[in-house]
């Protein structure tokens, strides 16, 4: 009784007779043709994961330097004695959010992406919802900036700074609420 043995590229020979050269040979390039497939999808994933890190850390530092300028430039603002005219503070607080606030903000923004990235149990890629997050904080980062003004004082880099945190902040946003959303429909019914 043989056994035909069937290769990945439909090669068939006897299990009780021994293949000939050109069958191993076959049978050979069909093996290195799958590790070739293989390897080529594993270095997509790799590139694509690459990818979405640089996005996180990135995104993760504009919205650390975004609020790292806003708070300290409240801040300041807060502490202004009553009745003290806007302008004297106002140059200060330019200052301190842009001198202290912004890098120390990026620096806990990197630091957070990093750290995200590191303890991140799933390897998933990033669904709708954080995609529709990102659009939306996207779109809404402009606009915020020129409400505050933000385009006038730094220009197009401060509406990019602002526009990138926002688009950070809305695909955490939306991470969280996809993730919500299936447990709260599972402790409902």
């Amino acid at each position: 009784m043989t056994h035909a043995a069937q290769p990945a590229d439909g090669i068939t020979f006897d299990a009780g007779r021994r293949p000939s050269v050109a069958e191993l040979a076959r049978v050979r390039r069909a093996g290195d043709d799958l590790a070739i497939v293989a390897s080529r999808s594993a270095w997509r994933e790799a590139l694509v994961r690459f990818i979405r890190d640089a996005l996180l850390v990135v995104g993760s530092a504009a919205l650390g330097t975004s609020l790292g300028y806003f708070g300290l430039a409240m801040l300041a603002g807060a502490m202004a004695r009553p009745g003290q005219e806007p302008w004297q503070t106002g140059f200060g607080q330019y200052l301190g959010g842009l001198f202290c606030g912004a890098p120390l903000g990026a620096l806990a923004g990197v630091a957070a992406g990093v750290a995200r990235i590191k303890t991140r149990e799933d390897d998933a890629a990033w669904g709708i919802a954080a995609w529709a997050g990102i659009l939306a904080g996207l779109l809404a980062g402009p606009a915020l900036a020129a409400r505050l003004g933000v385009h006038r004082g730094f220009g197009w880099w401060g509406t990019a700074v602002l526009a990138a945190g926002c688009a950070t902040l809305g695909g955490l946003l939306g991470s969280v609420l996809a993730a919500v959303a299936p447990a709260d429909r599972r402790g409902r019914r």
